[in-house]
């Protein structure tokens, strides 16, 4: 199979990091630990075995999103 054909079979995850936390005080919710380890690290963690490549889509990304070295989208969204 040549690589333009299987490309074209990617299978993406997109995890959203973005949104206000306005029901969690305003705490970045990705930075949150569950069992000592950030919520985004095991989001990301279970997802890679699903598909074949993960981006994120961030307000502002921080030390973590950069951390993982995956694809980093803007949300250009405003007033959300």
């Amino acid at each position: 199979m040549s690589d333009a054909l299987s490309n074209q079979n990617l299978t993406v995850g997109c995890v959203l990091c973005g949104g206000k936390s306005r029901r969690m005080g305003g705490a970045d919710k990705a930075l949150l630990d569950l069992d000592g380890i950030p919520l985004l690290r095991q989001v990301t963690t279970r997802l890679q075995e699903q598909v074949e490549q993960i981006v994120l889509s961030v307000n502002e990304p921080g030390a973590l999103h950069e951390s993982l070295g995956l694809p980093l989208l803007a949300d250009e969204l405003t007033g959300i």
